[in-house]
This record gives structure tokens, C-alpha cells and sequence, in this order.
């Protein structure tokens, strides 16, 4: 059975209300001894210390619903140490406020409320953690990619110019020296598109690919091959990229001469590269550097030094969703599984490993105007006091900035307009951000950059459209002539 059993740790509220700097039973387990430095603030708030009383707050099933809400505001509102205990502002630190707001959080639902954001926050938020504000000097290719948890990179020109975006000042050629350099591996990932990912990052994501199984289902069986065929395909694929790099056309061969197939022929060379995925997915093969305009694949454990193999998706989980949270945030549980791989992914499972994230205080839900979402518990506050992102940025097609919560969103994209961006063949428009969401479309024809702004999302300055434009236009070498029109 491809998942282990998922055992949750510890979520029990102890009935004692243990003293401070005694080992105690909390949300996350008994607090060690050696940890008590660490944890002693979470600790002593946890157990009802309240200036001295000992009153039961959160994780004492004696506790009141009205001391919940009581104790949940000063938390949100960051003033432990008037509300809660004496000294704990002064050594509580960022951490033990994350494991603090996330345990009240958990605990109060009966009896308090989740924090309350603004989607003007959340996209203000986001355009800065995406690096759209362009504030981080000397951001190198590999650290965007990590930022954005992968580039889609179907269509080259475009990638480059997704990282460019984020970039104080992009260097033409950057990425795709990084590829060469092994600092990214380009590979099938999210949603079955080629991605640029680091590859310390992609073994996360890959195990959460993997996991979906999409290959095992009959109509997958039915349109390509069998389990066994591609069984068979994969064990001919490891042997014959064992150290080496072969073109399609190269491994197509070796892997028929070792099935003794030739009817797979069809299928492994499709440009689609259907096959390969499930391959992919379980890290046996990545894409190689480039021979000339033909595609090559390598194995990753053969071709990148320090490769471990893919997680178990459990241990996965802990790193992909923190990270794509830390991006897209806050957002649901089905966000996050329709970008990985449009649903794929057992909601039992998510909800376990969501749930075992509240628990460690990574993740908080909280309410963006009425939707339930879940954020990065530290980052919380800085989303609720995040100053207004007013510029605008012209963001090329199959941006990460909406492939990462989707075109379905109509927050980000006007429900009337998602057939703007999403267009036919799968193609997503490159397109004009301005407050953090999308008020228009653009395109690079020969020597011109027509831009079509949304009537309905108001007045866009026009004077950084074109700055943006020519920001556009230093990197790829054209001197087009900007045509603004609203449509």
C-alpha cells in the first residue's frame, strides 16, 4: 500500500493545570526538560499563569468559552504581555507566538473566532512574497524559482521572463545557465506541465505527484498502457539512463529493445510525453541539458550530486505546503491540491497532514472576507499589517502568480474575464496586475506591446504600464511601441 498508516502526535488537553517550568502535556507533546528555555513562554501562558492566578487558558478542557475569545484577541493582537503574563513579551520569541496563535486558534473554534483579513491584504501580502516588489537586491534565478516553489517552463521565453519580473535586475541568459549549472533541474511537476525547480525542493513536490497515483486509474490505462506496459517502461528507462543522457529518440530505442515492445513506440515518443510522467513523478528520470533544439533525459540520482530519493508524502507534505503557503497564502485545502495536480490528491490525507501542521503552530486558518483559508501562522500579523501594493507589474504568460492559486479565482480574476486568461490549448495570457490583482492583458507582437486594460477595474496608471513595458523591453532586446486600450 503506497501510504503509510498516518499516525497524528499528541492533540490531548491536559485536565492539571501543571505550574510553570514543570515538564507539561500540551498540543504538541510533554515539554522536555532541555527545552524548557525554548518553550518555557508557550509553556507558562499554556497552563493558566495568569499574572499569577492560575486560571485555565486554551489546552485545559476546564477551560471558558469567554476567557478563549479573551485570550485569542491578545494573541492576535500580539499583547501577550499585558493580557496574559507579566514577563512573556520580553523572551517570547517569534516562534513561540506561532505555536502560541496556532494552539488558541485550534482551541477556541467553540467559543472564539479566527483572525479576520482582507483580500486587499492577502494580495498586497503576496505580490511582496512573490518579489514583486523588487525590493531584495541581487535575487539570484535559483532563489526566485524557490520563492515561487517552481516555474512553469513549457514555454522557455516565458520563464525567463516570470523570474525577470521579480528580479531589481535580471540578466538575460541567467536561467537557463542555472539549468546548466545544475543549481535547477527542469522536470514534469505541478499539474503534469514541465517546471524549473530547485533540487533540493523538487523531491517534495515530486512525492506529493507520486502520490495522487493518476497513472493506476482505468481510463489512464485505457488511453495509454497498461500498469504492467509501463512497469516495464520504467524498469527499461532506469536501466538505459544509469549515468547517461539520452534524446527521446535514444531512450525510445533502448527502452524497446528492452521490453521487446515496439508498440510502445507511439507513446514514448509523444511530445506530450504521457508516458514519462508517472516517471517523473517518481523521480526515475528528469529532463537533460539541452541538444541544441532536441530533449534529453537523465536520471537525477546519476546526474545530481547529493540527490536522496523522493519522502515519504507525509514528510513531504511537511515542506510543500508550509512552502506554497508561504507564497499563496493564506488559501484553502483545495487551492493548494488544484495546483499540484488539479485535485488529485486524497482529501483524507490532506486533512491529516494540514491538521498535524496546526498542531506543530506552521499553519493558522483564518477568515479572508467570509472563506476559510489557512496561512503561515508567523507571517499572520505581517499580512494583517501589510502597507498597500498599488504598482503595477506586466507579468508574462503562465505566471506563477496565478497558476499558483488558479484562474478559477475570481478574487484575483474577474469571473467575467477568466476567459481572457485562460484561453484555448491551454495557453494563459500574460497580463497587467495593478493592486494586486488583474486589470488587464498584454501582448508582444513584432514592434508592438498592445495592452488591453478591464473597464471595470478602474483607472491603471498609465505612466507605469509603460515603465513596465520598457523594463520588458531591456530584457529581450525590442524597442516596441506601447498601444494601451481598454477592452
Amino acid at each position: 500500500m503506497f501510504f503509510a498508516r498516518t499516525v497524528r502526535r499528541g492533540c490531548r488537553r491536559t485536565s492539571r493545570d501543571a505550574g510553570v517550568g514543570s515538564a507539561t502535556s500540551t498540543p504538541y507533546g510533554r515539554v522536555p526538560v532541555d527545552q524548557r528555555e525554548q518553550f518555557g513562554d508557550v509553556v507558562a501562558v499554556a497552563t493558566g499563569q495568569r499574572h499569577g492566578e492560575g486560571v485555565p487558558v486554551p489546552g485545559s478542557v476546564r477551560c471558558a468559552g469567554r476567557r478563549r475569545v479573551v485570550v485569542l484577541r491578545a494573541v492576535q493582537k500580539r499583547s501577550i504581555s499585558s493580557s496574559l503574563h507579566p514577563y512573556a513579551a520580553r523572551v517570547l520569541s517569534e516562534r513561540g507566538r506561532s505555536l502560541l496563535l496556532a494552539w488558541v486558534t485550534r482551541f477556541v473554534s467553540e467559543g472564539g473566532e479566527a483572525m479576520k483579513l482582507t483580500w486587499d491584504q492577502v494580495f498586497a501580502w503576496r505580490m511582496r512574497r512573490q518579489l514583486l516588489d523588487r525590493q531584495v537586491k541581487d535575487t539570484g534565478v535559483a532563489a526566485v524559482v524557490r520563492v515561487l516553489c517552481g516555474v512553469q517552463a513549457q514555454v522557455a521565453s516565458c520563464a525567463e521572463l516570470a523570474v525577470a519580473a521579480r528580479q531589481a535586475k535580471p540578466i538575460k541568459g541567467d536561467l537557463p545557465k542555472a539549468v546548466k549549472d545544475k543549481k535547477l533541474i527542469k522536470t514534469w511537476a505541478m499539474r503534469g506541465t514541465l517546471h524549473l525547480l530547485a533540487p533540493e525542493d523538487a523531491p517534495a513536490y515530486l512525492s506529493l505527484l507520486a502520490a495522487t497515483r493518476a497513472w493506476e486509474k482505468p481510463v489512464w490505462q485505457r488511453n495509454f498502457v497498461t500498469l504492467k506496459e509501463l512497469e516495464a517502461i520504467a524498469e527499461g528507462v532506469y536501466t538505459a539512463l544509469d549515468g547517461k543522457v539520452l534524446t527521446r529518440e535514444q531512450l525510445t530505442e533502448a527502452v524497446i529493445e528492452h521490453t521487446k515492445d515496439a508498440s510502445i513506440r507511439e507513446d514514448l515518443t509523444s511530445g506530450w510525453g504521457t508516458v514519462l510522467k508517472p516517471l517523473a513523478f517518481q523521480g526515475y528520470l528528469i529532463n537533460g541539458p539541452s541538444d541544441g533544439n532536441r530533449v534529453t533525459f537523465t536520471r537525477p540520482d546519476t546526474y545530481l550530486r547529493g540527490w536522496k530519493g523522493l519522502p515519504h508524502p507525509a514528510e513531504a507534505a511537511r515542506v510543500a505546503i508550509p512552502a506554497y503557503l508561504n507564497s499563496y497564502g493564506p488559501a484553502s485545502i483545495d487551492v493548494f491540491n488544484q495546483w499540484l495536480y488539479r485535485g488529485g490528491l486524497k482529501m483524507t490525507h490532506l486533512k491529516s497532514w494540514y491538521a498535524d501542521l496546526v498542531d506543530a503552530g506552521e499553519l493558522i486558518e483564518v477568515d479572508v472576507e467570509g472563506q476559510s483559508a489557512y496561512a503561515p501562522a508567523r507571517e499572520v500579523d505581517k499580512i494583517a499589517k501589510v502597507k498597500p501594493f498599488d504598482e503595477v507589474r506586466l507579468l508574462p504568460a503562465f505566471d506563477q502568480y496565478i497558476l499558483g492559486p488558479g484562474t478559477k479565482d475570481t478574487q484575483l480574476i474577474g469571473a467575467t474575464r477568466r476567459k481572457d486568461i485562460s484561453r484555448a490549448g491551454g495557453w494563459i495570457s500574460a497580463v497587467v496586475v495593478h493592486q494586486g490583482r488583474i486589470a488587464g492583458t498584454w501582448e508582444l507582437k513584432d514592434d508592438r506591446l498592445d495592452v488591453v486594460l478591464f473597464k471595470e477595474c478602474g483607472d491603471v496608471p498609465k505612466g507605469e504600464i509603460e515603465a513596465e513595458a520598457e523594463r520588458i523591453a531591456t530584457f529581450t532586446g525590442s524597442t516596441p511601441e506601447v498601444q494601451i486600450r481598454t477592452g
